[in-house]
């Protein structure tokens, strides 16, 4: 095997220099030497060894085949395409990158026994994925036990790197999701009162207390809690009695669904079916491409695009039409590359490859594989501070003590069958002090404290603009002057 090869080269070269030197007089230093040999290349094979020629492995774990086997082959896509980008620039230090990916099918089980072959049996340096967050916490616990850091793009439960200083996630968790909506709802949309949906699981149990949490102390009233457990439930029943108490209640208020996709849109299609027209907020699984997929073959959604979905907000990672510079780039090149839009799930995992491939540019990469492992955890642990943060196209990528990114998200909106940002979004404030009175606006809810930090409020207005003249096209700096009426 190959992973030997470098380990005992260096012994193979010593002994047959020195059996061709010593002749037969040898025999016996030639035995001893033999079992020093094989002892040394017992030694080395507990721990694999990376030659200096072998590429660079980064191990992409998620559903490859299954029910959401759409959703793994984003990550894999997002994850290939900046790969493909760093090896077109030379690699690092002239090495390759290398992308192995692992089928876990969404499935606990799975799970478990390909994180064992990622950690124990690869040359994998570090490991993005899993998918859901139970099945995330299932994989962290072998990755923690073997020593690899692993980066998550969509879990979002904050179990999943509390308590485990080898996993990182780049995308905000349930409990700073949980706690945005509720300011949303309250000051935002303007409700007094909410319902609340959960999944019984990692990702909608967390969402479900911080919601809670936050409504109570921000004044919005909790009215109903209904909690799902999908696995064993008949859910379509528990949907009907929900939303039958839902159409009955003369102020329902507004609805809060912390479930997973699949069923989140059971949920909205029961309400939607019964006719009910009340204001509907999800956590990122709704924000989703894969919850919008679930409508795709509904013959109404078809005739008219958004009929089920239109008027729903969600929190979500990433949103082509208020996107940073760097997105906008990357669109297009993803467009060119696969023929389509890029969903959230493809920005997210594009991120934690660069996240990921800039730690292992920093660490030492070394012959032994665990150490090497161990250099990339610590160098990602090193990204703390908002002011040498990755700049990614979804934000600023930095991690807090637990290993959890610190940053907002985007609201969207759907609208025809797509998800729009928002009128209404919370940005970060990277610097305070820019900011004139901040007293004052705070008093005025322009900025609002988030525990530590702060984020300000700022409107998007979507307008139409009339043409007369594009000139001055500049392509190398994407310039270009236009006249034209709003």
């Amino acid at each position: 095997m190959r992973i030997f090869k470098y380990c005992h080269t260096g012994f193979t070269f010593l002994f047959a220099y020195i059996g061709a030197s010593m002749g037969l007089k040898g025999l016996i230093f030639r035995a001893v030497m033999l079992v020093s040999a094989t002892g040394m290349l017992m030694f080395c094979s507990v721990s694999i060894c990376i030659a200096e020629n072998d590429p660079l492995q980064i191990a992409v774990i998620g559903p490859m085949s299954g029910k959401d086997q759409q959703g793994g082959q984003a990550m894999l896509d997002g994850v290939n395409l900046y790969v493909e980008e760093v090896n077109r620039s030379g690699g690092i230090n002239g090495r390759t990158l290398e992308v192995i990916a692992y089928d876990d099918q969404n499935d606990k089980v799975t799970a478990r026994k390909r994180a064992l072959e990622i950690a124990k049996d690869s040359k994998a340096l570090v490991v993005i994925g899993h998918f859901y967050s139970s099945i995330s916490l299932e994989g962290g616990k072998i990755y923690k036990d073997y020593g690899i850091a692993a980066v998550t793009a969509s879990a979002t439960a904050p179990e999943v790197t509390v308590g485990n200083d080898w996993y990182f996630g780049v995308v905000p968790d349930t409990n700073l999701q949980g706690k945005l909506s509720a300011l949303y709802i309250k000051n935002i949309l303007e409700h007094e009162s909410v319902n609340i949906v959960f999944e019984q699981d990692a990702y909608g149990t967390t969402l479900q207390r911080s919601l809670e949490r936050d409504a109570r102390d921000s004044g919005l009233r909790i009215k109903n809690i209904w909690s799902i457990n999908s696995e064993i439930d008949d859910v379509d029943r528990k949907f009907d009695a929900i939303t039958h108490e839902l159409k009955f209640d003369p102020k329902p208020g507004a609805l809060f669904i912390a479930l997973q996709d699949h069923e989140a849109a059971k949920l909205v299609k029961s309400i939607r079916d019964a006719g009910l027209d009340l204001t509907i907020m999800g956590g990122d699984a709704i924000g989703s491409e894969s919850f919008q997929r679930q409508f795709v073959k509904i013959s109404s959604e078809t005739r008219s695009p958004g009929h089920y979905t239109d008027g729903i907000y969600a929190a979500t990672f990433f949103i082509s039409d208020i996107s940073n510079r760097k997105a906008r780039q990357f669109n297009k090149t993803f467009k060119r590359r696969f023929g389509k839009e890029p969903d959230d799930m493809v920005a997210t995992h594009y991120d934690a490859a660069a996240i990921a491939v800039e730690a292992i540019r920093k660490a030492k990469i070394e012959i032994d594989v665990k150490q090497s492992r161990k250099n990339i955890r610590n160098q990602l642990s090193s990204f703390r501070y908002i002011e040498t943060a990755h700049k990614g196209i979804t934000g600023r990528i930095f991690f807090d003590a637990h290993g959890n990114v610190v940053k907002p998200f985007p609201i969207g909106v759907y609208f025809h069958g797509r998800l729009i940002s928002a009128p209404a979004q919370l940005g970060p404030i990277v610097n305070l002090d820019t900011i004139d009175d901040l007293r004052k606006e705070l008093e005025e809810g322009n900025i609002v404290p988030i525990d530590e930090r702060f984020v300000y409020r700022t409107m998007v207005i979507y307008t139409g603009i009339d043409i007369n003249e594009i000139s001055n096209i500049n392509p190398r700096n994407e310039t270009f002057t236009a006249d034209f009426y709003l």
